[in-house]
């Protein structure tokens, strides 16, 4: 159909030339009103819009010429209203030059939330499409087929009230934001959990796609904007160069409604060829930092980084993704790279001091400290009961170390229903980000029958437990048949005490075990059979 054909004169069109309009352009004036009607149509010059320009829902517009220009006080509207209103169900404007880059001047104000709102964009242009003197909002989709999107220090918002949606978006179409630090910003509308991860398609220039996601925890929306630039350094934005340590490009993610509340899962993507010397040595150890209280933190979890999958298409295998979940303070600790664990952090590991007692006939209380916590996702209390083969888990006790780390002494408890008259065994699994896992030493509990020494499995090829609750034991000891001491340990009076008995070398045969008090008095004795192994 024909540009005239497509064309509904609400009230006043005019093309013409115009003082400060390069050339003969698509021209509506202040008071001037077109509206697109359905089908297609092409406008080869350029456009300057200080009145109203409509696109029904069917409209779409091939825009050739190099500069499409809105008015602040312009409107962008759609069928809502008779099309003097915007509704975000108008038509699409397609950027489709070929020869040359275009530039867009969207009269949008980020800051207030006014101005000109397109319903739907194509950016089917090689050479790409530019912003220039002004942000731009597009209300419901952006759609990526040719060329890249230069944001010139701009913000490009996608989405009113919601995410919006962006398709089309891989290693050679995305929005560029800049090298430097001041440069240009992709935001996106109210996103919140229901919406999954959104991604973020940006990178610092041409060949250099370096996207973020987000996956919010909250069910209120909040507005996320992103940015990347090349460079990581000590105090974010300057000081000392850490490249060598990092990927050389560092994120800047902003939380704008609730900046310091709600879970966020952060997704980062780096190109493989940006890895650092140090970095690429331990990448299977990889994790996101983020720039708080003036330094870079360290965290978990560390993994080697995934494909890239923040793309619309395959997942990239020239990038790496990794991820971080927390409760980032995203008003002012809002910058982020990614680091590989230093070889000296490997002489780190969780110390865990496990107890558990019974409160009354049917309680049981198991708790915990550890000093220092690395690289623990969450806890998992299992339970054996005497005369049970195997441990049952009753209960999972997430982390409360920030990103997986803690330097200090962390608390934990489980209150467990326990009616079981007999002894009761507690270990913990403890469960890293990476899903593997690792079991503590076993306490143990007395029930309502009188167990003042357990000593299980009996007979035994090898290792054995010995549980002892008894306020005046001190000591325990193994004898022979011979009577000569093949091992012993002191026990706590004050506490009930697991043992676990092990490597201990003992020959296939009959010995005896002793429980003495502070008087090396006997006060009890279980005979113990070791068999062939």
């Amino acid at each position: 159909m024909s540009l005239r054909r497509a064309l509904v004169f609400i009230s006043f069109l005019l093309l013409a030339q115009f003082a400060g309009f390069a050339q003969q352009g698509f021209y509506v004036p202040k008071d001037g009103k077109v509206f697109f009607v359905g089908d297609s149509a092409t406008i080869f010059s350029d456009v300057l819009n200080r009145g109203l320009l409509g696109l029904g829902k069917k409209a779409v517009i091939d825009f050739k010429g190099l500069n499409w220009e809105n008015d602040f006080n312009s409107i962008l509207s759609d069928e809502a209203n008779n099309g003097l209103s915007v509704s975000g169900n108008g038509g699409v404007i397609r950027f489709s030059a070929s020869t040359f880059r275009q530039n867009l001047v969207a009269g949008y104000n980020a800051v207030n939330r006014t101005g000109p709102v397109f319903s739907s964009i194509v950016v089917d242009n090689p050479e790409g499409l530019q912003l220039d003197l002004s942000s731009a909002k597009v209300w419901n989709s952006f759609n990526f087929k040719q060329g890249h999107v230069f944001l010139n220090k701009q913000v490009f918002v996608v989405g009113n009230f919601y995410p919006g949606h962006i398709s089309g978006y891989d290693s050679l179409h995305y929005f560029v934001t800049s090298a430097n630090a001041d440069g240009g910003i992709l935001m996106r509308e109210n996103i919140r959990k229901s919406d999954g991860r959104v991604d973020f398609p940006i990178g610092t220039s041409v060949h250099a796609y370096t996207p973020a996601a987000v996956r919010s925890d909250s069910r209120s929306p909040d507005n996320f904007i992103a940015s990347v630039f090349d460079g990581v350094y000590s105090d974010a934005t300057s000081g000392s160069d850490l490249q060598p340590k990092s990927v050389r490009k560092t994120w800047e993610i902003q939380k704008l409604l609730r900046p310091d509340e709600d879970e966020v899962e952060l997704f980062l993507q780096h190109l493989v060829n940006d890895e650092g010397t140090e970095f690429a040595m331990s990448r299977q150890l990889s994790y996101v930092s983020n720039f708080s209280h003036n330094s870079w933190d360290k965290a978990f979890p560390r993994r080697t980084p995934a494909a890239g999958f923040l793309t619309s298409g395959s997942p990239l295998k020239s990038s790496g993704t990794n991820s971080r979940a927390g409760t980032f303070r995203l008003s002012t600790a809002r910058y982020f790279t990614k680091f590989a664990q230093e070889p000296r952090d490997s002489s780190l590991h969780t110390q865990i001091q496990l107890a558990a007692r019974r409160v009354n006939s049917t309680q049981a209380y198991v708790y915990w400290q550890t000093k220092p916590e690395i690289n623990v996702k969450y806890f998992v209390v299992e339970r054996r009961l005497f005369n049970e083969a195997g441990f049952t888990s009753v209960d999972t006790v997430l982390s409360t170390a920030d990103n997986g780390l803690s330097l200090d002494y962390l608390r934990y408890s489980s209150d467990d229903p326990n009616d079981y008259s007999g002894i009761s065994f507690y270990r913990l699994r403890v469960v890293a980000y990476d899903q593997t896992f690792y079991y503590t030493t076993t306490v143990a509990i007395d029930g309502s029958g009188k167990y003042d020494v357990v000593l299980w499995p009996n007979p035994t090829p090898d290792k054995f437990y010995l549980i002892i609750n008894s306020p005046s034991a001190q000591q325990v000891a193994i004898y022979n048949s011979l009577g000569q001491k093949m091992w012993s340990r002191k026990i706590d009076a004050n506490a009930q005490t697991c043992i676990e008995v092990s490597g201990h070398h003992l020959l296939p045969g009959v010995y005896h075990v002793a429980i003495t008090d502070r008087y090396s008095r006997e006060i009890r004795s279980e005979r113990l059979l070791i068999t062939p192994r």
